[in-house]
């Protein structure tokens, strides 16, 4: 992992401000052929566009300096973890990503020229903003053969240690990147001293090398279960793409992951609580991920019929669903 952190340290250069937290290429599996369809929560009717322009805010990976309330917060998170390795792990996020801010405090001591010490803060300013958006645009490349095996219905990959290691850390990366996790983490009453809207972007990766880790250690129990659609109603997906179908009550995971409109995925250690999967999902089963999709979203979502998105949009979201 430090190592795939200085590979992608050192191709941050391009500044992109508008960044995406749900792949782009997952979405296009509802684009047809461009184009998609979105309804946004306070928008009466759906709107077709491309995936560049939904699920993405300006500069939405961009780091902040964390200060000695934070770090000490953050220690505390990192140091409730047993596991050695886990905990150097994550002290090497927090390292990453701030950099830059240790390099700014460096430069204050010295006589720079002026041209010279704009050049550099810009530098620095844009290494924080695309430092994180680097670094998931590096995983998503890696995942793109396994997303389209999946798409196969082709779960072999799952077999090999190496591709398993990638596919497992794309899965909870995508679940915590999103805006739905860090606006709910947000609207949290937060009693400590630290400012949560600093330390969640790091908090984010250092949550998802844990489950990461968890995961894998527990690969062996774990299937990737299918459920084609051969119905008239297509699977949606959302803001918040991955989602927990078990809730955040148990230390259990099972991911829900829509692939396009015909097909779905669930990863659990427990199949047999999802005894149909495999075979053709019934349209009651097919409205029931849809629901659980846009219960779980945050203020999008999305497919390639506007008139279901439209209905799935106007039921009552219910407090109920937690995963």
């Amino acid at each position: 992992m430090r190592g795939a952190r200085r590979r992608w340290a050192r191709h941050v250069s391009k500044l992109t401000a508008n960044q995406h937290y749900v792949w782009q290429y997952h979405l296009r599996a509802w684009a047809t052929p461009k184009k998609l369809w979105c309804k946004r929560h306070d928008q009466p009717e759906p709107f077709s566009t491309t995936p560049r322009n939904v699920a993405s805010e300006r500069y939405f990976y961009e780091f902040q300096e964390l200060l000695p309330v934070d770090l000490a917060y953050i220690e505390q998170l990192i140091d409730r973890s047993g596991d050695t390795g886990l905990r150097e792990a994550n002290r090497g996020w927090v390292t990453f990503f701030q950099r830059t801010f240790v390099i700014r405090r460096a430069l204050a001591d010295r006589t720079i020229a002026v041209p010279l010490k704009a050049q550099l803060e810009t530098e620095l300013r844009n290494i924080e903003r695309m430092l994180g958006e680097t670094y998931h645009q590096g995983i998503e490349g890696r995942t793109v053969p396994l997303l389209d095996a999946l798409r196969r219905q082709d779960a072999s990959f799952h077999d090999d240690e190496g591709q398993c290691a990638t596919f497992i850390q794309f899965l909870t990366l995508q679940y915590f990147r999103t805006a739905k996790l860090r606006n709910d983490m947000l609207a949290i009453a937060n009693p400590l001293p630290h400012d949560m809207a600093r330390t969640w972007p790091i908090e984010a990766f250092i949550y998802a090398t844990n489950v990461g880790a968890s995961l894998y250690r527990q690969r062996r129990s774990y299937r990737l279960l299918f459920l084609p659609n051969e119905t008239d109603i297509p699977f949606i997906t959302g803001d918040q793409p991955i989602i927990n179908l078990i809730g955040i009550e148990t230390e259990e995971l099972d991911f829900y992951y829509p692939l396009s409109p015909k097909l779905a995925m669930i990863y659990t250690a427990t199949p047999e609580r999802y005894p149909g999967a495999g075979r053709p999902t019934s349209r009651f089963q097919v409205e029931h991920y849809n629901f659980r999709m846009f219960a779980r979203s945050d203020a999008q979502i999305y497919g390639n019929d506007p008139a279901y998105l439209k209905a799935v949009a106007a039921l009552p979201k219910s407090s109920d669903w937690s995963g």
